[in-house]
């Protein structure tokens, strides 16, 4: 597995906001790679949980569900790379410290999360951002950095234990329309 901060150094050279390099991009892409990989060890172990007795319907249909959700992440860290230049957002208004803690906060949950239902609502938060990240567009990825927000403060009240601290609100995006965050498994 790649390590949770796989280039610190391109978060301490940004000088913008969040995002506002082709290196803060690449490294967001690092990000939701490491987000897979932890995603993919958390999907085994509950597949394993079963010691190789019978797995009721339910959990493989979680389970396939999120090796779905899985792929998309990898295909967006991907188009990240590919894109990296063109991705660029200058004016976010978050700093990309902010956006790799709360990516590293979402990997460490999937990582210790027990429901699987909360795993997956965290997962639908990280294709949130990165479908949002993909469109470079800053009122969009801000709705999808609160949205995250909001689920890691959810998780963290239902998961005492698997919590360690609350995660740090971003400013609210300058927006009044209702939030349509789309599900886990859109195409963004």
């Amino acid at each position: 597995m790649k390590p949770e901060n796989p280039n610190p150094q391109a978060a301490a050279q940004s000088t913008g906001g969040g995002l506002s390099t082709p290196a803060d991009v690449a490294q967001l892409g690092d990000q939701l790679t490491a987000i897979a990989d932890t995603l993919h060890e958390r999907i085994m172990r509950e597949v394993h949980s079963y010691k190789g007795g019978p797995v009721p319907v339910a959990a493989q249909e979680a389970a396939r569900k999120m090796l779905d959700d899985e792929q998309v992440l990898r295909q967006r860290a991907n188009a990240m790379y590919l894109e990296a230049a063109t991705l660029v957002v200058h004016s976010l208004g978050q700093s990309q410290q902010h956006i790799v803690a709360l990516t590293t906060a979402a990997a460490e949950k999937i990582k210790h999360l027990v429901k699987l239902v909360d795993t997956a609502g965290m997962v639908g938060r990280v294709l949130e951002l990165s479908g949002a990240a993909l469109t470079g567009n800053p009122v969009v990825i801000m709705r999808a950095l609160e949205d995250m927000h909001h689920m890691l403060d959810a998780v963290a009240a239902h998961n005492p234990a698997a919590s360690s601290a609350p995660s740090s609100a971003p400013s609210p995006a300058p927006s009044s329309a209702p939030s349509t965050a789309p599900s886990s498994g859109s195409a963004t």
